[in-house]
């Protein structure tokens, strides 16, 4: 693997030299704008909810953490 990102705007997985998109998934979705990639591999998901739910802690009284 290299440090060239995959080419779905969504995903954040890395790919090697060779190739432009991580998975099937991302190749099918091209240039497609989503909130989220579905590609299946942990780290991209991991990233995706991450993100997410601490963008709506921070302006959500209700998921806060105390």
């Amino acid at each position: 693997m290299t440090d060239k990102q995959c080419a779905h705007p969504a995903c954040s997985c890395r790919v090697d030299k060779d190739s432009k998109y991580c998975s099937q998934y991302c190749r099918d979705a091209g240039d497609t704008l989503e909130i989220a990639c579905n590609c299946g591999h942990a780290d991209c998901g991991d990233f995706a909810v991450a993100d997410t739910l601490q963008e709506k802690s921070a302006s959500s009284p209700l998921l806060r953490s105390t």
